[in-house]
């Protein structure tokens, strides 16, 4: 009898449940059923050492969801032991009907990274090289910037299918770049970088990339936040 008892209320429970889902009316292109997982983050890589900070996921709908894949955004906020900020969001979005996809990544870092100059002949020890009068820097030298990210991908559906097309821009803005060796240097000395971009009548201390691009995506998952089956291919 107890065991009846149980599953007759699981099968209640389950219709309940069901009957709510169908009652619920989604809005096109707005946001239904949004939810946020945020979790402290400690991760490691040579880069950038220990980082620390929070991950959150998000997700939602921006329409039925019989017909709309399920939109999601990760968004990290991290300081690391070498004193860098990263702040970073990715996003893909479907708008009701699955009819537009909105693909975004956006990133604001006050990082760093190594730089050796340009070739594959370039030498991991810090050296210099007389180029004409001027003694330059070869090997591992430091670079410290700020990197603002803003790419955003457009996709319309071609008709009823699995296939998008559309376009992306892409912006890079490289600022507050200073180059500096962690060895002292007693002989005046120019920085690869600076010297390359000085000859070729680029600015040293910060720079701009802007671009478009045409996309193709194939979208054949089965659920795109945490897919269990089907393929995903994109063509850029």
């Amino acid at each position: 009898m107890g065991i009846r008892l149980v599953i007759f209320l699981l099968f209640l429970s389950t219709g309940v449940v069901i009957a709510q889902e169908d009652t619920i009316t989604y809005q096109p292109n707005r946001i239904n059923n949004f939810s946020i997982l945020p979790l402290p983050a400690v991760a490691y890589n040579p880069a950038n050492g220990w980082m620390f900070g929070v991950a959150a996921a998000s997700s939602w709908y921006m329409g039925a969801p019989r017909t709309t894949h399920q939109s999601n955004l990760v968004f990290n906020f991290l300081y690391t032991t070498k004193k860098q900020w990263i702040i970073s969001s990715k996003s893909n979005v479907f708008l009701a009907d699955d009819k537009w996809n909105l693909i975004g990544d956006w990133r604001y870092f006050i990082t760093s990274q190594p730089t050796y100059g340009l070739g594959s002949s370039s030498p991991n020890e810090l050296q210099f090289e007389m180029i004409g009068q001027n003694p330059v820097l070869q090997g591992e030298q430091q670079m410290d910037f700020t990197l603002v990210r803003f790419y955003e991908t457009i996709l319309r559906r071609v008709g009823r299918g699995k296939f998008y097309m559309g376009l992306g821009y892409h912006l890079d803005i490289h600022q507050k770049i200073k180059s500096y060796a962690e060895e002292l240097i007693d002989f005046p000395n120019e920085y690869s970088h600076n010297y390359y971009n000085k000859t070729s009548g680029f600015p040293i201390d910060g720079y701009t990339l802007s671009g478009i691009s045409l996309n193709g995506v194939m979208e054949n998952r089965d659920i795109a936040v945490s897919p269990y089956e089907r393929n995903y291919g994109m063509v850029s």
